[in-house]
């Protein structure tokens, strides 16, 4: 992969991330988007992935360095600002946003590197249910997740 499709890639990413951020006025459904974006962009770009976290280019690893962080500081400033509201409960929005997403992340390069077909629903539910958990939420989660427009079993191999 070359750095320049890289940070194409995750500044695509950032964007999303962002745009639904700005557009959120329900605390817990913007945060359900949030992360079924990350879970999508990731599942979008599987064999990208592969690539990059199997490859030795330092500055391929460090370009998706910086855009994780960059998803992390979005995330704890939305979840700081929802503490504050009442809305989530937590001991700290940084460690838990930073476990959090560094749960999911792995989650999904686990799945990915199966290259077996992933149940996307099964995936996004299990992540937002560790969020919710996580941020204070004890009530069972609904049985609608958000709009989802792909399938709900994802060959990785694309």
């Amino acid at each position: 992969m070359s750095t320049r499709a890289g940070r194409v890639k995750h500044r695509c990413l950032i964007t999303r991330a962002q745009a639904t951020l700005d557009d959120g006025e329900q605390w817990w459904r913007t945060l359900d988007l949030l992360l079924t974006e990350i879970i999508e962009h990731a599942l979008e770009n599987a064999g990208l992935r592969r690539i990059v976290y199997r490859s030795t280019n330092s500055r391929a690893l460090w370009i998706c360095r910086e855009s994780d962080e960059r998803v992390i500081t979005l995330l704890t400033g939305f979840v700081t600002r929802g503490s504050l509201a009442g809305v989530f409960q937590t001991a700290g929005s940084r460690w838990a946003c930073r476990m959090l997403y560094r749960a999911a992340d792995a989650f999904l390069h686990d799945l990915i590197s199966t290259r077996s077909p992933i149940d996307v629903r099964l995936v996004i539910r299990s992540v937002l249910e560790a969020a919710h958990r996580a941020l204070g939420d004890h009530l069972p989660l609904p049985d609608c997740l958000p709009d989802h427009p792909g399938p709900a079993l994802r060959e990785t191999d694309q």
